[in-house]
């Protein structure tokens, strides 16, 4: 199945145009909650504050957003009880 890892940051839409090919929806969503850790940390490291707004969705190739998960989700929330949309 093939996935894409959107990034929404400061009001703007990172798409992601190739996307890659997953097992399943439930490692589809483990990248998307890794690849949004991996935005956090690098803006971290470049001196910015984490913004509630960011967030990384998982969008299925017919371009429905399957999965979301917001940087405040990833600081909050434990992980078993986090406020994840899943459609």
């Amino acid at each position: 199945m093939r996935y894409f890892i959107d990034i929404r940051a400061n009001g703007v839409l990172v798409d992601d145009p190739e996307g890659a090919e997953f097992c399943d929806l439930a490692a589809a969503r483990e990248e998307a909650v890794q690849s949004l850790r991996d935005f956090v940390a690098e803006q971290l490291r470049q001196g910015s504050f984490i913004r509630k707004g960011w967030t990384s969705q998982l969008r299925s190739e017919s371009g429905e957003i399957v999965f979301a998960v917001s940087a405040m989700d990833l600081i909050l929330e434990e992980p078993e009880v986090r406020s994840w949309v899943e459609r």
